[in-house]
């Protein structure tokens, strides 16, 4: 399997995980952390160690890399937390014009910690699909005020943390496997996470709601998915610029998503013609 086709699952994923997560917070906003540990205890890791129990990981991964997983392995979580925290006082068209900013993060740091760059044409792909995630936000841009200066500041220091934290990703994975890294990895988030989610112990209760059970559960199965699918295509590429740069398509499906099932019916030839500019620039990318 290419890591096209694992960028493809994330794309499909990522998708259905962002829709999830809007109606999530919308009716489960309070219970932030708990979600967050639910997902990391409860699925996200269940499946990272399902995955790597068929890859023979090699668990001599040094005292080195086992301090920077303890130091950094809050940041996926912490992200986590900060776009709910986000997401409950932004509306969610202009935190997905703010979240553009997660590949340009990755690239940046991509190429000056890693010194992983694109080729002339993967650069031409790549501005085009940041030109068609501008493209498709552009009409948001006018109706969007910002009221919350924290939820602002929490949106930009989760993305950036984000975009970050995908190039820590890949810079574990030249000093272990991919199945060490799912144990030990994804083993210091779900710690994260449930440090994280103390403050709320007592509420537990409210993940046993039957009217968000089945958006929690299909939001955690999604995104511990789509968290499996972009680490292995990082791992299989060998380069976070590339995979990051087609990643930034997941904007334009996330609209044209939010079109077909949300029924959010403006501006449908622009979204239309951004998602076509996207797609080129994917291929000039992957060719």
């Amino acid at each position: 399997m290419t890591w096209q086709l694992l960028l493809l699952g994330y794309l499909v994923l990522g998708t259905v995980s962002y829709l999830l997560r809007r109606q999530l917070a919308k009716t489960f906003a309070k219970a932030n952390r708990l979600v967050n540990a639910f997902f990391f205890v409860a699925v996200l890791y269940p499946i990272g160690l399902l995955v790597a129990a068929f890859t023979t990981p090699d668990l001599a991964i040094g005292w080195t890399s086992v301090l920077l997983l303890v130091i950094f392995g809050a940041i996926f979580p912490a992200s986590n937390l900060l776009v709910y925290r986000a997401n409950r006082d932004l509306d969610a068209g202009l935190f997905t014009i703010i979240s553009d900013l997660i590949p340009v993060v990755s690239i940046t740091v991509g190429w000056l910690a890693l010194h992983e760059t694109l080729s002339g044409q993967q650069l031409i792909g790549a501005a085009i699909i940041l030109m068609a995630t501008l493209l498709v936000t552009l009409p948001q841009l006018k109706h969007h005020m910002v009221h919350n200066k924290s939820a602002l500041i929490c949106a930009i220091v989760a993305v950036v943390a984000i975009g970050v934290g995908f190039v820590f990703e890949r810079y574990l994975m030249t000093r272990m496997d991919f199945g060490a890294y799912l144990i030990f990895g994804w083993g210091a988030q779900m710690v994260w996470g449930v440090l994280l989610a103390l403050p709320e112990r007592k509420s537990y209760k409210m993940l046993l709601d039957p009217k968000i059970r089945g958006k929690l559960l299909g939001f955690s199965i999604t995104s511990a998915l789509r968290g499996l699918c972009i680490g292995g295509a990082l791992f299989l590429s060998g380069n976070v610029s590339v995979v990051m740069a087609s990643a930034s398509f997941l904007t334009v499906l996330v609209v044209i998503a939010a079109y077909c099932i949300l029924k959010e019916k403006e501006w449908l030839w622009l979204k239309l013609g951004a998602a076509s500019l996207g797609v080129a620039g994917l291929l000039l990318i992957n060719l």
